[in-house]
């Protein structure tokens, strides 16, 4: 039992001519064959769309963790080189200041000694 005979489409005409295009009568048939195949072209081009931005997506999700992939390595070489920084500052602090205490001592030692070279020179006069 086909649809015509159900009476679903009863009294529609599926041969009748349902438009003519240039010379040629296109039938109710070929108009609703034409209507299914122009759906499914353009389902088929929405999927196809579809995978491409997918694709798309993808790849510029895998370049974004590969960038910060690499900043990450790039914060860590330069936090690796600010800790070193930071260690030859305290050093350079630490050795300073072993140098000032030096000096320090040193003047006050010549001082003294000149404090008491000139004592004995006045009381020598």
């Amino acid at each position: 039992m086909n649809v015509i005979e159900s009476g679903y489409l009863s009294g529609m005409d599926l041969n009748g001519t349902l438009l003519v295009i240039g010379n040629r009568p296109v039938t109710l048939a070929e108009g609703i064959i034409g209507a299914c195949l122009l759906v499914g072209l353009i389902g088929v081009l929405f999927v196809v769309r579809s995978a491409r931005s997918n694709a798309a997506r993808r790849i510029r999700e895998e370049e974004q963790l590969r960038r910060a992939a690499e900043l990450d390595q790039r914060l860590r070489e330069v936090a690796a080189q600010q800790a070193e920084m930071t260690g030859r500052m305290q050093t350079f602090a630490d050795v300073f200041g072993s140098r000032q205490q030096d000096l320090t001592r040193v003047l006050g030692e010549r001082m003294d000694s000149m404090t008491h070279r000139l004592g004995q020179n006045l009381a020598e006069t």
